[in-house]
């Protein structure tokens, strides 16, 4: 193919997807000037969108910063028959992705020295990405998103290069819950929608790096269903070959950066890089040379990728000496004819003299350079688009008109000047642009709340005019009113009209509602320890919201219950709590025991002594000397100082022989004894016989 677009001409389509298309072209200017470029198009109907166009805007801005050896430079942004583009840096060469393919294919596998060399050069691609500052030396922050084989390069001539900065987008954008790259190579904390840092990268990077290394992907996803995949990230399912061949040290390198939890990762870029030179040292790499390895690999795309380069000349006639003729045609020529050849020689020799003057001597434009604070802008020169600032190439005709330069900005006011060239003086502007603003009102429900905005608080209170605010600026606000939860937000201003922005925010109360139902009805109901007024179903003003609070419903003849409960968002918050009624027994747990009865019936240990609620039972316990322990039980329900009713034993004692008994190492008591309490849970009574060794123990848990 061989398309015009623009100042560029295409020659073939390399690249293509659902949004736009890459082509390799040659950007054509005057006097046969051609230089060789990739040209990124975005689709028409999708440049249309103004989010996807916004985007790909972002994107221009942010490659235009770049300039790095391991980083596909930008030249030039614009739009061309209804659809933007960017001119880009031709890398002749194959992506990462191409290069696993040719060796699955090829039955082959990578060296290690030029996988660490690889890594190695991408690792400082995603560092200066990384540390890149913006024009008030400030770190961005950025963070590429999509690390993948097809976003890395690798030239014939050895260079590695990162590419596609698409989603990239600084750490503090806030804009962590959608979800973008793709699958194989997302981090774990992409997938869980958590803010991203440089951490994201270096993890994709070295699941790009396995699969190099074993040719085959961490995490496939042919044939898998989504889910089980962003499972399988999320968990760090990786599977590790054991193998004696992988050079001492990688593994490791490749495990820690690729570690489920971030913190375990590479803090940076050049900490893994500096890990994996280390590793290279190690082995034996002096005949590892990348590009003459890929010549091997792809002899057919090598050789046609050093090519010389065209030259550019004035006139495609080539220039002649003349012959000297015989001297008898010239002694016999007539003095006309001689003159008349003489001028026919020298004219052309004249003409090409004068396009040379015209050409060299003769401008025919100025230089133009541009610069603007903040950088990035687009520029335009009577509605033709140059690029972006910086620039330091561009040309103005020189003519007698003015042209008119135009350069614009998102969310700042445009620049506009008519340039008229005098002279070879080049011209230069530095430019700074002013914000956009916005007038801003903030409203609340109920009114009369104080407003901190950008963290200093504001004179009056709501409804009140913020006053003019800075477009394309993150702002954040604070609302505070007695008796209502906070309101904090933040908000950016996206277009500059005349008519002012309205904010408005309704306040939840700080205090929920509890509405209780108790069953049965006539129910006590406790909050904390103190009685609530009132009568089933209860209703609980002024709970604070977000604070747990314990509930006690109690009656006599039902088994209390406690219920935590911790108010939302809801106004008024339902619960129905219901009572059992009140039962109680005992198991009797004792190994020495000879012989045991319950109300005069044999039984056996260990015993349940069901219904002591509803009557007194009577155990006796002997033992094989001939010792009796005899035990009469009933339970009853006491009322803790919280209003809940406890279940307790009452129980009398007696032995024969005489005995003292111990419950739960407290002073004995002599036998018989009488009115014992035992309140629920578990006791444990030892009998000391007179005269008898060791002691009878037994076991009682209550409930």
């Amino acid at each position: 193919m061989s398309d015009t677009y623009g100042q560029y001409r295409f020659i073939e389509r390399i690249a293509e997807g659902g949004m736009g298309e890459v082509f390799k072209a040659k950007l054509v200017r005057g006097a046969g000037f051609e230089k060789l470029v990739a040209v990124k198009r975005m689709l028409p109907q999708i440049s249309s969108k103004k989010g996807f166009a916004e985007m790909f805007k972002a994107e221009a801005r942010l490659a235009a910063r770049f300039n790095h050896n391991n980083v596909v430079q930008v030249y030039d942004f614009g739009q061309q028959a209804g659809s933007l583009f960017l001119a880009m840096e031709y890398v002749e060469g194959v992506d990462l992705g191409g290069l696993i393919a040719m060796l699955k294919s090829s039955d082959a596998t990578i060296p290690q020295a030029l996988l660490l060399r690889i890594a190695i050069e991408a690792c400082r691609g995603l560092d200066y990405v990384h540390r890149l500052k913006d024009e008030h030396g400030q770190e961005l922050g950025l963070v590429h998103r999509d690390i993948s084989p097809s976003n890395i390069l690798v030239s014939f001539e050895g260079q590695v290069k990162v590419t596609d900065f698409g989603i990239a987008r600084p750490r503090q954008s806030g804009n962590d819950e959608w979800l973008a790259g793709k699958l194989s190579y997302l981090s774990p904390e992409q997938v869980c929608g958590e803010p991203l840092d440089r951490r994201s990268d270096i993890y994709s990077l070295g699941v790009v790096l396995y699969e190099l290394l074993y040719l085959k992907k961490a995490f496939p996803a042919n044939g898998v269903d989504t889910e089980e995949i962003l499972c399988a990230v999320r968990e760090g399912h990786m599977k590790w070959q054991s193998n004696n061949s992988i050079a001492p040290g990688l593994t490791e390198i490749l495990k820690k950066s690729t570690a489920c939890q971030k913190a375990e990762r590479y803090s940076t870029a050049r900490q893994m890089q500096r890990e994996l030179e280390s590793c290279l040292d190690k082995i034996d790499s002096e005949d590892a040379e990348l590009g003459r390895w890929l010549a091997v690999l792809f002899p057919e795309r090598s050789e046609s990728s050093v090519v010389m380069p065209e030259r550019t000349i004035l006139s495609t006639q080539p220039i002649s000496p003349v012959k000297t003729p015989p001297k008898n045609i010239i002694d016999n020529a007539k003095p006309k004819k001689a003159l008349k050849r003489t001028l026919l020689l020298a004219l052309p020799l004249l003409l090409l003299a004068a396009l040379a003057y015209w050409y060299f001597f003769v401008p025919s434009s100025v230089l133009l350079k541009l610069q603007s604070t903040p950088s990035g802008a687009l520029i335009q020169l009577d509605g033709r688009t140059l690029g972006i600032t910086p620039m330091d190439k561009a040309r103005l005709p020189l003519d007698s008109q003015p042209h008119k330069l135009r350069l614009t900005l998102a969310d700042f006011a445009p620049y506009e000047e008519s340039l008229l060239a005098k002279g070879r003086k080049a011209i230069e502007r530095k430019i700074v642009f002013e914000r956009l603003q916005r007038a801003v009102n903030v409203k609340s429900d109920p009114e009369g709340a104080s407003v901190w905005l950008n963290g200093k608080k504001l004179d009056g209170a709501t409804p009140l005019e913020l006053g003019v605010l800075d477009v394309g600026v993150r702002h954040s606000l604070r609302l505070e009113k007695d008796g209502q939860v906070p309101i904090e937000r933040e908000f950016i201003i996206t277009e500059a009209i005349d008519e002012p922005l309205a904010q408005s925010y309704k306040f939840r109360s700080l205090y929920a509602r509890l509405k209780v139902e108790c069953t049965p009805a006539d129910c006590d109901l406790y909050m904390e320890g103190k009685r609530q007024k009132g009568k089933s179903p209860y209703t609980i003003e002024g709970v604070m919201r977000r604070r747990k609070v314990t509930l006690t419903a109690s009656r006599k003849g039902y088994i209390s219950r406690e219920v935590p409960i911790t108010p939302g968002q809801e106004e008024t918050t339902e619960l129905k709590i219901a009572l059992e009624p009140f039962s109680a027994e005992a198991v009797v747990d004792c190994a020495q025991a000879a012989k045991l009865t319950l109300d005069g019936k044999p039984a056996s240990s260990p015993l349940k002594i069901e219904k002591l609620h509803q009557s007194a039972r009577m155990l006796k316990i002997s033992d094989k000397a001939g010792n009796n322990f005899v035990m009469r039980a009933k339970a009853q329900q006491i009322k803790n100082g919280h209003g809940r009713f406890l279940t307790q034993l009452e129980c009398n004692i007696n032995a024969s022989p005489w005995a003292k008994v111990f419950i739960d190492n407290r002073e004995a008591l002599a036998t018989p004894a009488s009115k014992i309490k035992l309140p629920a849970g578990k006791h444990r009574l030892r009998v000391k016989f007179k005269d008898k060794e060791p002691p009878l123990t037994m076991h009682i848990n209550v409930r």
